[in-house]
């Protein structure tokens, strides 16, 4: 079986067979812990779980000395910030996924005065676990908020401005053609 050796820096040395791998431990090229990826499978393990391989040194005289122990492999350090966000991770990120969907439905439903309040607590529940990434579901909310009391002003605007029953009608209400009247009149 062959492996490649990959290196701390990602890159990968090989394929190499048992004998040459015994070669780069002897020379010190080669530790327990390094990886090795099978050429084959692409499975990766660290070298020490390869059964063929002795990293038992022997010196010239025939005497055989400890394997030298590397230090330990440390995963990489994560790219996520404490308490931030996005979608998914972190705490209060089910709280900022609540506030956008509140925030979206209330452009798009006629429910708004009830889904920007929701949108607004989730945003403050979300900001009380650590996560304040909730400016985007804040400013639209506020701006679905003025379309729903511009909506409402424009409505009363209208509603007072309508003419009474007596006056004649609009160009803009509907009438029905000359003699249709009299097919409906009882």
């Amino acid at each position: 079986m062959r492996y490649f050796v990959i290196a701390e820096d990602g890159r990968k040395y090989g394929p190499a067979d048992l004998t040459s791998l015994h070669e780069w431990i002897g020379q010190g090229r080669l530790h327990s812990a390094n990886m090795l990826e099978e050429e084959l499978t692409g499975v990766r393990m660290p070298a020490s779980e390869v059964g063929d391989l002795n990293f038992a040194k022997v010196d010239p005289d025939g005497s055989s000395v400890p394997p030298v122990t590397p230090p330990p492999i440390t995963p990489p350090p994560s790219f996520q910030r404490a308490g931030a966000s996005g979608l998914g991770l972190g705490a209060g990120s089910q709280e900022v996924q609540m506030a956008w969907v509140f925030a979206i439905l209330s452009l798009v439903t006629p429910c708004g005065i009830v889904l920007i309040p929701l949108a607004f607590v989730n945003c403050r529940k979300a900001e009380a676990q650590g996560n304040f990434n909730t400016k985007g579901p804040r400013v639209l909310a506020t701006v679905a908020g003025a379309f729903l009391v511009l909506g409402l002003v424009l409505s009363l605007i209208l509603i007072i401005l309508r003419p009474s029953s007596d006056s004649p009608p609009s160009p803009f209400e509907s009438r029905m053609p000359a003699g249709m009247d009299r097919l409906f009149k009882r």
